[in-house]
């Protein structure tokens, strides 16, 4: 059976969608048999050789580029506005039995089946963090896509529940297949040398909070800088701080800063701007909480990462958090900074707790193995080469 994978180049990049392609396909490469062979398919026309070195190729003879120097703009027009199927012939041409769609955007396929993975449905659940136009182009977008795939994958319980809800997807259709983590690179950071670097690389608090972007709405950082306000003014909280990473750029940024300037925090919040994996496990190990009030998520591999990394978590009461969390997270109305602030201090001026929510949060992140997402994903592309969901 052949398979081609979309690479993310033009869907994200080495963010989300790209680090999901990545290590779906190094999993792959290590549980896939004989029976197998990936095409890691790709269009792009701009910078092509720089773009090829971002894709990642594992030592597998059964894993080979199919990497098109297409114009990109030209193609989407083809295929998505025009409706012409242009991949459709790349994939009778190399004999495709599957292509997958690592986001919301299946091409129009004659013989190949269509698999797509939907990470979430925010512009439905929360249209106002998108302007009204672009929000109805992508809400018919996506439910067309959806309509024409053979088999949806979504990385949580939250988001097929959006999809059958929403877009009324037959449940058949669905297949939940949690994703990993790499527990390689995201385990405690306990080195003294490595730790003191960090400190002084980041001028970082002796007690600090982590949150981790890119900044958007959705993200709700306004909770977190409300519920900072209270903390520091509460005596034994008084020197918390927190650290932010991510880009610290962009309108929503800015407005932030200002109300950071605004609320007196200007001392208390450190942006680091974009970090190495490396040095965000050592961020995680220190920090005394992952702190994180999203108004809604489809999926949240940070919560995660910081789990594995030794970090009691604190998180809204909202969207796929509590289905990460389960019991080894502290959960609050997003809408409330006082509820977010009670939760800190209770975890803050209760070293127990912490320790309880550090355990439990180790034993959770367990459950997420890119091993055990690869078997599933490889199960959803034979089901659809079978055709048992058509």
């Amino acid at each position: 059976m052949r398979i081609a994978i979309e690479q993310a180049i033009y869907l994200g990049g080495v963010r989300g969608v790209g680090t999901y392609v990545r290590s779906l396909v190094k999993a792959l490469a290590e549980i896939s048999g004989a029976d197998e062979e990936f095409l890691l398919f790709g269009f792009f026309f701009r910078d092509f050789e720089s773009k090829n070195k971002q894709v990642y190729y594992p030592r597998n003879p059964r894993f080979r580029p199919a990497l098109k120097r297409w114009p990109e703009s030209w193609v989407t027009r083809l295929e998505w506005e025009w409706g012409l199927p242009v991949i459709d012939s790349f994939c009778r041409g190399e004999g495709v039995a599957v292509y997958h769609s690592p986001a919301t955007r299946l091409p129009h396929l004659s013989r190949a089946a269509g698999v797509i993975t939907v990470h979430d449905l925010v512009c439905e659940v929360h249209p106002e963090f998108l302007a009204p136009q672009a929000r109805a182009g992508w809400s018919a977008f996506s439910r067309e896509q959806v309509s024409r795939a053979d088999l949806v994958m979504v990385d949580s319980e939250c988001t097929k529940r959006d999809l059958m809800e929403r877009f009324g997807t037959a449940e058949e259709k669905i297949r939940r297949v949690y994703l990993g983590i790499d527990h390689e690179a995201f385990k405690p950071v306990e080195e003294p040398k490595i730790q003191e670097c960090l400190r002084k690389k980041f001028a970082l608090p002796g007690r600090y909070l982590i949150s981790v972007g890119p900044w958007e709405e959705r993200r709700n950082l306004e909770t977190e800088l409300e519920a900072l306000r209270v903390l520091v003014s509460r005596p034994q909280t008084q020197e918390c701080s927190l650290v932010l990473v991510g880009s610290g750029e962009g309108p929503y940024v800015e407005g932030l800063r200002r109300r950071v300037h605004e609320l007196g925090l200007s001392e208390r919040v450190i942006w680091t701007g974009y970090v190495s994996r490396e040095e965000l496990a050592g961020l995680y190990t220190m920090a005394a909480a992952y702190a994180y009030p999203s108004w809604y998520d489809g999926y949240n591999m940070p919560l995660l990462e910081a789990m594995s990394c030794g970090a009691p978590a604190i998180v809204s009461r909202a969207g796929v958090l509590p289905e990460l969390g389960r019991d080894a997270c502290l959960y609050f109305d997003p809408g409330s900074p006082e509820e977010m602030a009670d939760c800190l201090s209770r975890l803050l001026t209760n070293q127990a707790l912490a320790q309880e929510l550090r355990k439990k949060g180790f034993a959770r992140t367990m459950d997420f193995q890119w091993e055990n997402t690869a078997r599933q994903v490889l199960s959803v592309y034979r089901e659809a080469a079978g055709g048992r969901a058509r």
